[in-house]
């Protein structure tokens, strides 16, 4: 599955839709908590640069959230 970063870049990461079906049965409400528990499961199976760790987080709860709104629309 892939990501799209804030310069247009997209990337692709191992596993991310069973990632976000994992965070989803948990039912994380907390925003900050969301955010972490999703780029610590991601780093699992993928690396992540230090230096754009919040980028790929910020674009990985918004891929989140689409996925959520699209099983929901299910």
């Amino acid at each position: 599955m892939r990501v799209g970063l804030r310069d247009g870049v997209e990337v692709g990461f191992y596993r991310l839709e069973e990632i976000f079906e994992k965070i989803r049965a948990m039912s994380i409400r907390n925003d900050s908590v969301l955010r972490e528990q999703l780029i610590k499961e991601v780093e699992i199976h993928n690396w992540v640069p230090e230096e754009r760790r919040d980028e790929f987080a910020a674009a990985i709860v918004a891929a989140y959230k689409d996925f959520c709104k699209k099983a929901d629309s299910r």
